[in-house]
């Protein structure tokens, strides 16, 4: 008994220390990936918007580039030839107008395809972290009760073996103050019927004395609500003294 009890409870503050450690570790782990994937998808929102910009103005620089040398090619051609350059004239200018809205509609188009590509992937990716929070949340509460639990259990059954391991013991007492068990031969004694029934006798009336000595705590009161009450009381004189000053 000495001897279980100890390494119980060593055995018991390993396992709570454990769990803490390795709850502490998952919290700092997935605080850690949270704010991995947050500055992540800035970097790639504000990389996406310079990059929509610089094309943006480049479009607009091509499209004046070639709108004055078209203007500069007409008017060269105007003075080698009127009727000829009143209709390459127009046909440059229906073409520079044709290429102009083209370029914007399609820098308008790939503005949108960048702006909501960039705003679909940060949501994903605020979703996928939020969802890896919450799983790592949920593992870790149920880890926290699993070693709670199997700690607790590993208690009592070291406590069961512990006191089966004195019920020799007490039996001699039983057999001195006059309760004289069966008399058995070496072969009933040796049955496996005999065994299970000793030993299961044994871990029975362990529980049992077990469950009786945790009894009498029903009847203890709770300090915690008693000192509670106390305090409220105090509170209560303390407010009613400063009110009655004031007034």
């Amino acid at each position: 008994m000495y001897v279980t009890k100890p390494f119980s409870s060593v055995l018991r503050y390993v396992t709570m220390v454990f769990s803490s450690v390795l709850r502490y570790v998952i919290m700092v782990f997935s605080s850690v990936l949270r704010y991995v994937t947050m500055v992540f998808s800035s970097v790639l929102r504000y990389v996406i918007m310079v990059f929509s910009s610089v094309l943006r103005y480049v479009t607009m620089v091509f499209s004046s580039v070639l709108r004055y040398v078209t203007m500069v090619f007409s008017s060269v051609l105007r003075f080698v030839t009127m009727v000829f350059s009143s209709v390459l004239r127009y046909v440059i200018m229906v073409f520079s107008s044709v290429l102009r809205y083209v370029i914007m509609v399609f820098s308008s188009v790939l503005r949108f395809v960048t702006m909501v590509f960039s705003s679909v992937l940060r949501y994903v990716i605020m979703v996928f972290s939020s969802v890896l929070r919450y799983v790592i949340m949920v593992f870790s509460s149920v880890l926290r009760y699993v070693t709670m639990v199997f700690s607790s259990v590993l208690r009592y059954v070291t406590m069961v073996f512990s006191c089966v391991s004195l019920a020799g013991y007490v039996e001699a007492l039983a057999c001195r103050c006059g309760l004289v068990g069966p008399d058995l031969n070496p072969k009933q004694a040796d049955m496996w019927q005999t065994r299970v029934s000793t030993h299961s006798g044994k871990a029975i009336g362990v529980a049992i004395g077990c469950i009786l000595g945790m009894f009498p705590l029903l009847f203890f009161k709770d300090e915690t609500k008693k000192k509670a009450v106390e305090r409220e009381g105090k509170d209560g004189s303390l407010t009613s003294i400063s009110t009655g000053s004031s007034n």
